[in-house]
C-alpha cells in the first residue's frame, strides 16, 4: 500500500458513520428545511394547500394570491378602467383576458343564449388585427459559419416572402385596449 492511497474503511469501522440528532422543521410533504425563521417559513409553504387571500383573508389555493371573488372584482376594475368606445359593427371583439372571440354581434348574442349568460355579465373588448410575423434572415444564424452570409438568392427570397406576409393584412386578432358594451335591440 502506498502513503498516497486513502485508508480502507468498512461499513463495520465506527469511523464510517456516527449518530447525530437534528432539529428542524419538516413540512407536511416530508421534506425538512433546518431550523429558523427562514426555514420555518418554507415547510409551512411547502405543506399548505391554501394561503389566505390578500384581498379579504378568506382562503384560497395556493397558487393564486386572490380568491375567487376578489380576482374576479380586480378583473372588473381593469376592465371597467378601459376606454369604453362604441362598437362600430364591423370589427372583431372577444371577451377580456378570455381567448372566445366572435366575428359580430349575433354570433355573440348566440353564445349568450346557448351558455345562459347575461349580456351584463360578460365583458368584451375589440380586437385589432395583426399580420404575419415577417421572416428574419437572422433565423438560420445558428447553420451558418460564424462570418459565413446567406446566398444572394435566399436573401432575395426572404426579401419577396416579407413583401407578401407585409401585403397579408388582418390574419391573426388581438384584444385591444379599448371596452365596449352591447345590448340587444329591443
Amino acid at each position: 500500500m502506498k502513503k498516497t492511497d486513502p485508508p480502507i474503511i468498512l461499513p463495520s469501522d465506527p469511523t464510517a458513520a456516527t449518530l447525530r440528532t437534528l432539529t428542524g422543521w419538516v413540512s407536511r410533504q416530508g421534506r425538512f428545511y433546518g431550523e429558523g425563521p427562514q426555514a420555518e417559513r418554507m415547510a409551512r409553504w411547502d405543506g399548505a394547500t391554501h394561503l389566505a387571500c390578500t384581498g379579504c383573508d378568506k382562503p384560497t389555493i395556493k397558487s393564486y394570491g386572490l380568491c375567487d371573488s376578489c380576482r374576479n372584482k380586480a378583473q372588473t376594475t381593469r376592465w371597467e378602467a378601459l376606454q369604453l368606445i362604441d362598437y362600430d359593427g364591423k370589427s372583431m371583439f372577444c371577451i377580456y383576458q378570455d381567448d372566445k372571440f366572435f366575428a359580430d354581434e349575433e354570433e355573440f348574442f348566440d353564445y349568450c343564449d346557448e351558455n345562459e349568460i347575461e349580456l351584463g355579465e360578460v365583458m368584451l373588448v375589440v380586437c385589432v388585427p395583426r399580420g404575419l410575423r415577417l421572416l428574419n434572415s437572422d433565423y438560420w444564424g445558428d447553420e451558418l459559419p460564424e462570418d459565413g452570409d446567406l446566398p444572394d438568392e435566399v436573401v432575395t427570397a426572404v426579401r419577396h416572402l416579407n413583401e407578401v406576409l407585409a401585403a397579408t393584412k388582418e390574419t391573426r386578432w388581438y384584444p385591444s385596449d379599448k371596452r365596449i358594451v352591447l345590448t340587444r335591440a329591443p
